[in-house]
């Protein structure tokens, strides 16, 4: 998963996006775009991810 600061666009490489549960994978891009800026995107997506598991 890759952030541009400049866009706040997320981009996540095609043969990982195809497994992503398309809910979970909005929370982490809204979760992602929404961090400041110089954020590492890795963890940021990571707990993300974790929160919603705990969370369902």
């Amino acid at each position: 998963m890759l952030l541009d600061n400049a866009s706040r666009r997320i981009t996540v490489r095609a043969d990982l996006a195809a497994d992503f549960n398309s809910t979970l994978a909005q929370r982490m891009r809204t979760t992602v775009t929404s961090a400041p800026v110089g954020a590492d995107v890795a963890l940021v997506a990571a707990l993300a991810a974790l929160t919603a598991v705990a969370g369902d």
